[in-house]
């Protein structure tokens, strides 16, 4: 039986499948954002996790919107 775990993962299924999907990110700066997101230093964030794992997949649009308020 393949358990897969709620949340993230559902997204990239949903991805797979033909479905837009949106990530969204909040918190306050140097929370870890943008590590989570991309990941560092070989580190693979969210996105090179999901991207790798995605099969049958032809082409995808990746968008990134980032806003800074001082």
């Amino acid at each position: 039986m393949d358990i897969k775990p709620n949340g993230i993962y559902n997204l990239f299924d949903k991805l797979q499948n033909g479905y837009p999907v949106l990530l969204y990110q909040n918190g306050i700066s140097q929370s870890g954002k943008s590590f989570t997101l991309f990941g560092e230093n070989g580190i693979p964030g969210i996105i090179q996790y999901g991207l790798s794992n995605l099969k049958n997949v032809k082409s995808i649009k990746l968008k990134y919107l980032f806003e800074q308020y001082v």
